[in-house]
């Protein structure tokens, strides 16, 4: 006979092989593959019904379906995982993500608040706040987010261009001009930069 603590063993060995495999899949476009992976080990339900593990497989099968395009379906799977284990930030940040492809900024302000709430010093929670901020034509508040997003991490071009794009869109033209030359000096292609401006220019 084998003793319950040895099949739980060797149900969450298995779980992690098919998450490690499944990651991989993901990681290589293989998403079918990698929803298969998942799957099974939401079938094993190995690691109990609360616990952060238990999540996981939720949470990375809503990432592959985020790849896919398949936003609706992620949601469902972040709707899991946050009923499952509601205090990991990641959770939400990755909702309110899939929220915003559907253009439900306002269901995606909720999620990246409930991220800064449970990590104040998550900087992507604030730029993706930030960017749903703008979608809705809040530029100030958009600019606020920006900059708690490159307090946090200064070495990451994109809430430069960010900001620069809502600057300019508030006629705060110098500002803008900073953060043009901060972000070419991060890495980040000026003519891209220059177009995302004029194309915003003309939608403003």
């Amino acid at each position: 006979m084998i003793s319950i603590g040895k099949i739980t063993g060797m149900s969450n060995t298995l779980s992690h092989a098919y998450v490690d495999r499944g990651n991989i899949y993901d990681y290589l476009g293989q998403y079918e593959r990698a929803i298969q992976d998942f799957d099974r080990v939401i079938r094993l339900g190995a690691y109990g019904a609360t616990s952060f593990n238990s999540a996981v497989p939720y949470f990375n099968r809503g990432n592959t379906q985020k790849h896919l395009g398949e936003y609706k379906k992620a949601i469902q799977d972040y709707d899991a995982a946050i009923r499952i284990y509601p205090k990991e930030a990641k959770f939400y940040y990755n909702r309110g993500n899939a929220h915003r492809e559907l253009n439900q900024h306002g269901k995606a302000i909720h999620d990246y608040d409930e991220a800064i709430r449970l990590n104040p010093n998550y900087d992507k929670a604030y730029h993706g706040r930030g960017n749903s901020y703008f979608a809705l034509g809040q530029y100030k508040k958009a600019i606020r987010d920006y900059d708690e997003a490159v307090r946090l991490d200064p070495e990451k071009a994109d809430p430069y261009v960010a900001r620069a794009i809502a600057c300019t869109l508030l006629n705060m033209d110098a500002a803008a001009r900073k953060d043009v030359e901060q972000a070419i000096k991060l890495g980040y292609d000026s003519a891209l930069l220059n177009e995302q401006i004029a194309e915003a220019k003309s939608k403003g």
